[in-house]
């Protein structure tokens, strides 16, 4: 299938990058940065303009775009905020306190709400409308990443245990837990047809998902070192993973099959596939050879053979 991609760069910020994301149409592709500021292109006009996006004062640790519309994005800090952006009209139209230094989030389906975890291990269920906590818990157990069912009446939630914790919606009561990495388990994704969830830890481990029958159909140990990020195909065909080896690996997530590894020269902190298309954007630490700014990488399709 990628036998004719290609790598592709574009010039970045000149501040780290923790995240990464496409917008629901796919028109922007947006990065997050260590200085708490968010950069993001038109990838298919130019990657020489950008929009720059200021109001966080330190890390945004995670950038989602809203799954209901193409011009909302919403972003999170160790600052202690959560901030909804427009694009369109290039400025934050909501900000919402937060009872500490945030880490990861994931935007309900629907839209509703956005599940928000902080460096102190409380998980909150915010409310867009209101803006307003209805649910927050310390769960005494390192919490990682998370992510919304396809219906948003389940979050998945990777904890430092290794399992994975799966909680109804609204009741945020435990339904399952999903028991397979043998250590910290951090990245998880969900399979946009609703079929699977994929995880990675820091045994280098990574698990493929029945989400129905909550059972794992798949293992991957072809990595050394801890995942660092996950994302499916809009289709779900495949899915990517990236860890501290420096490669990103994309998987045929029927049959399990490698399809391609990409070496890359630094560790990758988020991956992100395009919402209509086979391309797969991916960015952290790497730098520009000639210059300050860190480089956003795209697999993109090359020239027919």
């Amino acid at each position: 299938m990628f036998s004719n991609y290609k790598q592709i760069s574009i010039k970045g910020p000149t501040s780290k990058i923790y995240s990464i994301g496409w917008s629901r149409d796919g028109k922007y592709l947006a990065v997050g940065t260590l200085d708490g500021k968010i950069r993001a292109w038109k990838p298919e006009s130019s990657v020489k303009e950008y929009i720059d996006l200021a109001g966080h004062s330190t890390h945004v640790t995670q950038l989602i775009w809203s799954p209901v519309s193409n011009d909302l994005l919403a972003t999170t800090s160790l600052d202690k905020t959560l901030r909804i952006w427009n694009i369109t009209t290039k400025s934050q139209v909501q900000l919402i306190q937060t009872p500490g230094g945030n880490i990861n989030m994931s935007w309900s389906p629907d839209g509703e709400c956005i599940a928000v975890g902080n460096k102190d291990d409380w998980l909150s269920i915010i409310h867009l409308k209101t803006g307003k906590i209805s649910f927050h818990k310390n769960f005494n157990m390192e919490i990682n990443e998370m992510c919304w069912d396809v219906t948003s009446k389940r979050l998945f939630l990777s904890t430092g245990k290794g399992k994975i914790n799966v909680l109804s919606y609204p009741k945020m009561e435990l339904v399952h837990e999903l028991e397979g990495h043998t250590s910290s388990c951090y990245s998880l994704a969900k399979d946009p047809m609703g079929r699977y969830l994929v995880s990675g830890g820091s045994d280098a481990m990574t698990f493929l998902w029945d989400v129905e029958k909550y059972l794992s159909v798949n293992a991957f140990d072809d990595l050394d070192y801890p995942i660092r990020a996950l994302g499916f195909s809009y289709d779900g065909r495949y899915f990517a993973a990236t860890s501290e080896d420096k490669v990103v690996n994309i998987y045929e997530t029927q049959t399990g099959e490698l399809e391609t590894s990409l070496k890359v020269s630094s560790v990758m902190n988020g991956i992100s596939w395009h919402p209509s298309t086979y391309v797969l954007a991916f960015a952290g630490d790497e730098k520009e050879s000639r210059g300050p700014e860190f480089t956003v990488r795209l697999f993109v399709p090359g020239p027919r053979k």
